[in-house]
């Protein structure tokens, strides 16, 4: 999945947990069980990194500073900044730890750039998911 899709549905899968420790356990638990499903990523890692900084922005621009949507949604993110570290060269690929990145946890077949719009609705309906639970 994209890290932007992943803090979405990590995000408000923290807001309903409503506690921050919980948040960030559900954010990382989230984000195996999302890697395991087929999907798109992007191409491009400056695309995904800027659309994740563009959602944590939004996060905190929302009033959700420190609040259990904040670290569910870095729970979420933080398994791939591995992945950033080893698409940019600061890592090997065999020091990645995160299980469904070293294949310890099988890793959901990529899909089609066609298989983005499944992580819009993701995104759109983790952003409705939020609504009702306020800043």
């Amino acid at each position: 999945m994209c890290s932007v899709t992943h803090l979405a549905v990590g995000g408000v899968l923290g807001g309903w947990a409503g506690n921050s420790g919980v948040a960030f356990f559900l954010g990382i638990v989230s984000h195996v069980v999302m890697d395991a499903v087929p999907h798109y990523d992007t191409r491009d890692f400056r695309v995904d990194v800027a659309l994740t900084a563009a959602g944590f922005l939004a996060v905190l621009g929302l009033g959700y500073w420190n609040s259990p949507v904040f670290w569910g949604a870095v729970g979420a993110v933080l398994p791939d900044v591995e992945n950033l570290l080893w698409r940019l060269g600061a890592i090997r690929e065999s020091w990645r730890i995160f299980p469904s990145h070293t294949r310890l946890i099988r890793h959901g077949k990529p899909l089609t750039a066609r298989g983005a719009i499944p992580q819009v609705f993701l995104i759109l309906g983790s952003i409705a998911g939020l609504v009702p639970l306020g800043g």
